[in-house]
């Protein structure tokens, strides 16, 4: 039974992955035996006949680039046609399978973190807690080729107000409070010494390694999804987004039981980041004696617009990032 209020949706799978679709978008489900092949340069798949009309049909791999193949997909019988109606008229995506509608509270319909949204390829326009479990809300008005580009309005981060680890130049706030700091997981050996800190009341929790759901076409330091206390968070690669190099975002699982998962809330509500860290985490309390280093001096291994402030305390080198 359908609830009053709630979202009606139906998976799809594509590529070895699932996604949930809105019904309002969705005209019909057809088989795959009637698809009338004809690839062409733009990766159409063919074309329906739907009442005297010829839909043209893509397949969602191709469109999320997650096809091993540009050549026609062999097809055994068991693929579904998912025929839409969106601003741009009626279409279809070729999919692997599909689900019987299914129904969703409103509660656990969540927006696209603003972190994860690829402004060039906007495919998602939410997530869906179901059973426990995170699905990728399908845009289909951003899937089809002739959709625009959307133009990015906001940084992919809200940089929004200081928190009160740091103040002008990267000084430390005269306020009592705390501070955590932590290192990366792959920091060369040259960069021990370097650590980053936040204010503790930007962190809600540091915990063990998570299930992480990958995003197609996110950016690059984008590592996916995971489930904290019933929301999604997304995943960042911190290395690769201040500039320092990438890497730190897709361990084995064998890695990720010697890491630690932090928990971060960006300012200005910008919603929450998590990322990994070493175990050594580290709880310090204000005011610090400290000196300030120039930023300027550090802007060959950091993104500039990034960085909060950077200082020199007990022989090593703190990063203060602007989340």
């Amino acid at each position: 039974m359908i609830e009053f209020g709630a979202l009606r949706f139906i998976r799809c799978w594509s590529g070895g992955d699932v996604y949930a679709l809105d019904m309002k978008w969705v005209r019909t489900v057809q088989r795959v035996d009637r698809l009338i092949q004809n690839s062409d340069e733009r990766g159409e798949r063919g074309w329906l006949d739907i009442g005297g009309v010829d839909v043209p049909v893509w397949a969602l791999a191709d469109r999320m680039e997650t096809a091993v193949s540009t050549s026609p997909p062999s097809i055994d019988g068991t693929e579904r046609i998912i025929v839409l109606n969106d601003e741009r008229g009626t279409w279809g995506v070729l999919v692997d399978r599909v689900s019987q509608v299914m129904s969703v509270e409103q509660t656990n319909i969540f927006p696209m973190p603003q972190i994860a949204v690829n402004q060039e390829k906007p495919y998602f326009s939410g997530v869906l807690l179901l059973n426990e479990q995170l699905l990728l809300r399908l845009h289909p008005g951003a899937l089809h080729p002739d959709a625009l580009h959307l133009d990015a309005e906001t940084e992919l981060l809200d940089l929004g107000d200081r928190s009160e680890t740091a103040g002008v130049n990267g000084r430390l706030s005269d306020k009592r409070g705390q501070i955590i700091l932590f290192q990366l997981p792959r920091q060369r050996k040259e960069s021990d010494k370097l650590s980053f800190a936040l204010s503790i009341t930007q962190v809600p929790e540091v915990l063990e390694a998570s299930p992480v759901m990958q995003i197609a076409n996110a950016s690059s330091y984008v590592n996916g999804l995971i489930k904290w206390r019933e929301q999604p968070v997304v995943m960042i690669d911190l290395g690769e987004w201040l500039g320092t190099g990438g890497g730190d975002g897709r361990f084995p699982s064998d890695e990720q039981s010697h890491l630690r998962l932090m928990i971060v809330r960006q300012t200005g509500g910008g919603g929450l980041i998590g990322f990994w860290v070493r175990p050594s985490v580290q709880i310090l309390q204000l005011p610090l004696p400290h000196q300030p280093v120039n930023n300027e001096s550090m802007t060959v291994l950091f993104e500039p617009k990034r960085v909060r402030g950077i200082i020199s305390y007990e022989g090593r080198l703190i990063i203060i990032p602007m989340i």
